[in-house]
């Protein structure tokens, strides 16, 4: 390449003036023709020319990189590395190419010869080194890669490659974490090795979250991010991350505080409660003050009463504070030391469950949800009347509910040995409803379902989805996708011939059956009309609370017919069996065994994460578990209230409507994990399918499939 004289400046510049331009209309390949036609590269030197020239050949560096796309990627970094020869070897050139080839890993073998070759003052520089460490963790270097990254300069920022930087620490972090778990397990292996500690390693999960960075909602999704998306082999990441927030809660602010307590709770992590709340004065001077801290310390003293009476003294603190006091007085921005989008909503539920300890009993210009109105479930007394409720859509009546039926007969003998009294309400739809397979599905949500052939065609040619499966048997996945749209009818003369099969006496048994019209008119319509764009998962919740609401009437009847108050009460649903555990007796134990009104639900980490809570079951008291009847009513108390509509938006959405309609009452909500449950699925019957294989085995030229369709038909 020939270095431009003093005369060939101009003519320099002129050409990466056009070659510029060429660039920003988005012409590369004509650029770098332009580029090639003037033979020339720059001296080093610090002349005005050369500076001049250097300028726009940033420039078009920049212009490339803006240009860059899925489509052309592969193209411009192979420019970029041909515009060496004619820019030189620039740090910002050397910059791009490693930035450009990390994104988008194109040939990470390569970058590392590449970055060898460079000169040291653009090696050594510190982002340089950092995309050299980050290459060698991604090339399976992640030692070499760690002991760049420890020479690093220390920096309060590495904006703007913040994202370089996160990457690359997570990923050490979790190689450390699973070579020192590795050094660990090898100390406890035999009788002469330590015993160590279970938070061992939390130390080195200061490598995955950031205390200070982004607000506090981003920390939120951070810290799920770290729980449920960084694997790390034979390591308890979650609870090393739940610890290790415990030990340092003082180092972060009170929204951030508040999140890392109520991650503990939702996971039930004892020991890391107590370290938390060991901490007085922290608690005392910041968490007291703060709704998310109090309601979730509420929730855990409900499941563990020996914390109550300190529960007690913090909520008297939050209760006379002026933040509370200001929001009682309808100052919404009262709680304005929090970020977190829901304050004003975990205010407004504390305030409600204790309404009675404010001075007018309510907050201005925000109504509370309405509270319970089931005279007929007594405080005391019914404990000899037990009623289970049935809710949701049958799956398959004759197999999957007959199992359920044949389980609580068997489940209540010992109840009707004992003289007490039984009944039975089924709240249901008139069709039958199976989870419906789609090509996205994957496997693991209907291997279960299908005939043992097929099963082992998906599992020998690692089918993903269903959408995989009908590439290779396109006429059996058709069949497969249309069986699990199958329906039937549901009558009141099939669930008692069903009750009668399993044992049970026909008076024993109350029934409620909707449609879809009834279910339209009594809230769907409306629920629609607000929850525009929720989606169908979210108007499970509404069909759900309508269907738990039709239990309320069928005990109204068993109490007449039976003449008897119910006082022990079991919600279940009519696809979960219940095995090796009994449904009556925690709900007897629960009601007999508490002072205050309680209900026991089955223990869903992720759910209490959410907010919400299990709803596979609650049982418990009859005047606490009866709350669920008014749960659809509340949701149209929030729709119709324009108030609550805007701060209760997303209450009704997944599992957290439970939790907000027993926590406002004077329920106590506890979980179990004494109750062992299975989901039941109706199967497809090869006979279903045989046609479908048949046609698939006259097309297929893969000879072990057709092998095992003709051993099977």
């Amino acid at each position: 390449m020939i270095k431009a004289s003093m005369m060939d400046y101009e003519e320099v510049l002129k050409n990466r003036q056009e070659v510029l331009d060429l660039v920003n209309a988005g012409n590369i390949q004509e650029a770098f023709s332009r580029l090639i036609e003037c033979s020339y590269t720059c001296p080093e030197d610090n002349s005005q020319h050369s500076a001049a020239i250097k300028a726009i050949q940033e420039q078009i560096i920049e212009g490339l990189i803006r240009l860059t796309s899925d489509q052309n990627y592969r193209e411009i970094f192979i420019i970029l590395n041909r515009l060496i020869s004619f820019f030189g070897l620039s740090h910002r050139l050397c910059l791009e190419i490693g930035l450009l080839n990390l994104s988008r890993k194109i040939d990470l073998d390569f970058q590392i010869q590449f970055l060898k070759s460079l000169p040291p003052e653009i090696l050594n520089d510190p982002i340089i080194q950092l995309i050299q460490a980050e290459t060698l963790r991604l090339t399976n270097n992640p030692a070499a890669a760690c002991t760049i990254y420890n020479s690093l300069p220390p920096r309060e920022s590495w904006w703007p490659f913040d994202p370089l930087w996160e990457s690359l620490t997570q990923g050490l972090t979790k190689h450390l974490l699973e070579i020192n778990t590795k050094f660990l397990h090898r100390q406890t292996g035999n009788s002469t090795g330590w015993h160590m500690e279970p938070h061992a390693l939390n130390a080195l999960i200061a490598g995955l979250i950031r205390p200070n960075s982004g607000n506090a909602n981003d920390f939120r999704h951070h810290i799920e991010r770290i729980m449920w998306h960084t694997p790390v082999p034979n390591t308890d990441v979650g609870g090393l991350t739940v610890a290790f927030l415990a030990t340092h809660i003082t180092d972060l602010d009170p929204d951030k505080a508040a999140i890392a307590f109520h991650l503990a709770v939702s996971f039930e992590k004892r020991h890391e409660i107590n370290l938390i709340l060991q901490k007085e004065e922290f608690i005392v001077t910041k968490l007291a003050y703060h709704p998310l801290f109090i309601k979730y310390f509420d929730i855990f003293s409900q499941k563990n009463l020996s914390y109550r009476d300190k529960f007690n003294d913090i909520l008297d603190i939050f209760l006379k504070s002026s933040f509370c006091k200001n929001f009682v007085e309808g100052d919404m921005k009262a709680f304005n030391f929090s970020s977190l989008f829901s304050t004003n909503v975990w205010a407004t539920e504390v305030l409600s469950r204790y309404r009675k300890r404010l001075p007018l009993q309510s907050i201005r210009g925000v109504p509370f949800l309405a509270q319970p109105r089931h005279a007929i479930f007594p405080k005391v007394g019914g404990e000899n009347h037990l009623f289970i409720g049935i809710f949701g859509q049958m799956r398959d009546p004759r197999g999957s509910f007959s199992k359920v039926m044949e389980y609580l007969y068997k489940d209540t003998q010992d109840w009707r040995a004992k003289g007490k009294t039984v009944s039975i309400g089924i709240s249901t739809w008139d069709q039958t409803g199976q989870k419906k397979i789609e090509d996205g599905s994957p496997t693991s949500e209907f291997a279960h379902r299908v005939p043992e052939p097929i099963k082992k065609i998906l599992t020998e040619h690692h089918i993903h989805t269903l959408a995989e499966f009908r590439n290779l048997l396109p006429s059996t996945a058709e069949a497969i996708q249309k069986a699990s749209y199958s329906n039937e009818t549901v009558s009141l003369e099939l669930l008692h011939e069903i009750a009668q099969s399993c044992g049970f006496d026909s008076s024993d048994i109350f029934i409620n059956i909707s449609t879809e019209n009834q279910y339209m008119d009594d809230i769907g319509r409306e629920f629609r009309a607000f929850y525009k764009n929720a989606g169908s998962g979210v108007e499970n919740q509404a069909r759900m609370w309508h269907r738990i609401a039709g239990l309320y009437d069928l005990t109204h009847q068993a109490t007449e017919r039976k003449g008897a108050a119910i006082g022990t009460m079991a919600l279940i649903r009519p696809d979960v069996l219940f095995e090796n555990s009994s449904i009556s007796n925690l709900a007897k134990t629960t009601a007999t065994e508490t002072s205050a009104p309680t209900a026991v639900c089955d223990f869903d980490p992720q759910a209490c994460w959410i907010e919400g809570v299990g709803d596979r079951y609650f049982a418990g008291s009859a005047q606490a578990v009866a709350r669920t009847f008014d749960a659809k009513d509340l949701i149209l108390q929030i729709i119709r209230d324009p108030t609550l509509s805007e701060l209760y938006h997303d209450r009704p959405f997944w599992h957290r409507f439970a939790q907000t309609v027993f926590y406002e009452s004077d329920v106590f909500l506890q979980n179990s994990t004494a109750i062992h449950m299975r989901f039941l699925r109706q199967n497809i019957d090869l006979n279903i399918l045989k046609a479908a294989l048949k046609a698939d085995y006259e097309q297929t030229t893969n000879e072990s499939i057709k092998k095992l369709i003709q051993d099977h038909i």
